[in-house]
């Protein structure tokens, strides 16, 4: 139950967590959107403000706006992460397709997918060289690739064409996703990207491999390959100070110790069997009784192992169940002469066993009758 109760907290806990972050994340959302809402708005009004006043426009590029007219802030040009929920698991653009704008001021130009960013779902397109700033540019600002959403985008892709087989891009509206296979321990997803109704498998673009570029800083391979440790048996290959480090020095599955960590434990050993031997030989008020006890218990024990003397009536009774039980074995009948006979007897047998009996004080020993032979059975009909 306290198990059910804990899973419970941690999932509300969870869930609390998530709704706070989707809020936030829409919280900032709302705040981009307003924001460029109302640079949209400011820009409108002063083109129509420019168009109203004509010749007598003033000039917008002065003073504080100088060097920042016409441009963003880069922090608008972040997007706004999307919950896990809700992104596109498998996509169909990666680095390095050709993709083609559907809306904007450049819509309907072809680029290069430089990067992706999953978590926000937006993709950064190459711009030309001639548009990038240089570093030593001491203008304050810059053209920078501004990252567009996936769904403003579209992937091209070559095919022949029908009639000259000459290959031409066309614009792919939808792709399947086919033989998807996921791999247990890359984690990493693998699927063919194909066109429906043509059946036709577009190819991922190949990944160039960077060169590797030599630095004045590099060390060289041959140095790398250079042996400067050869083993030897006179030594051990580290100092045994190392080993402490590499291992708990005080682990009870260790089984190399020092010699002055031995002699402390053997040490404390003789000092926890003294105190033992110590505690053994004081005599307390209750050691005494104990002892006592003992005493008493034992010499009780010695005089009840001692044989109890056995009477006349006790040897009768042994007598007549023994010679019951035998003429049963013989004849299935016990007669009053055995009876009579085993009285007789159970003194001799008495003395046997080692017990002390008395003896009636008689000068003849009883002697004991034969047995009499059984009686026929009856036979029918008589």
């Amino acid at each position: 139950m306290a198990k059910r109760q804990a899973a419970r907290r941690a999932l509300l806990r969870t869930q609390k967590e998530e709704a706070d972050t989707a809020r936030t994340k829409t919280m900032e959302k709302i705040q981009s959107a307003k924001e460029e809402s109302r640079v949209i708005k400011e820009a409108r009004r002063n083109r129509r403000e420019d168009w109203d006043l004509g010749p007598l426009a003033p000039r917008r590029d002065v003073g504080e706006n100088k060097q920042y007219y016409g441009t963003v802030n880069q922090n608008t040009l972040r997007g706004v992460e999307i919950p896990k929920k809700k992104r596109t698991e498998l996509w169909t653009i990666v680095e390095g397709d050709r993709v083609v704008l559907l809306t904007g001021r450049d819509k309907g130009k072809i680029g290069e997918v430089e990067s992706v960013n999953k978590e926000t779902e937006e993709v950064e397109i190459a711009i030309p060289e001639w548009m990038r700033g240089k570093d030593s540019n001491p203008s304050p600002t810059r053209s920078v690739e501004r990252p567009i959403p996936l769904a403003l985008v579209r992937l091209v892709y070559a095919l022949p064409d029908p009639k000259t087989s000459i290959p031409r891009d066309v614009i792919v509206e939808n792709i399947e996703r086919r033989n998807v296979f996921r791999d247990k321990y890359t984690k990493e997803t693998v699927f063919d990207r194909v066109i429906p109704g043509l059946e036709v498998s577009i190819p991922w673009p190949t990944k160039v491999k960077p060169e590797d570029v030599d630095h004045p800083s590099d060390t060289l391979r041959i140095t790398v390959e250079e042996q400067t440790w050869t083993p030897t048996l006179l030594r051990p290959p580290m100092p045994p100070s190392v080993i402490d480090e590499l291992r708990n020095k005080y682990s009870a599955f260790r089984d190399r110790h020092d010699e002055e960590y031995i002699a402390k434990k053997m040490a404390e050993d003789e000092e926890a069997k003294a105190a033992k031997q110590t505690a053994k030989m004081m005599r307390t008020p209750l050691k005494e009784l104990h002892a006592k006890r003992r005493e008493e218990f034992r010499k009780g024990s010695a005089e009840g192992a001692r044989p109890k003397k056995i009477t006349q009536d006790m040897l009768a009774r042994i007598g007549e169940v023994i010679v019951a039980k035998s003429m049963c074995g013989l004849s299935g009948v016990a007669t009053t002469a055995g009876a009579e006979a085993a009285e007789k007897n159970t003194p001799e047998l008495a003395q046997r066993s080692g017990a002390e009996v008395e003896v009636p004080e008689t000068s003849e020993m009883p002697r004991t009758p034969e047995p009499q032979e059984a009686l026929p059975p009856p036979k029918r009909g008589e």
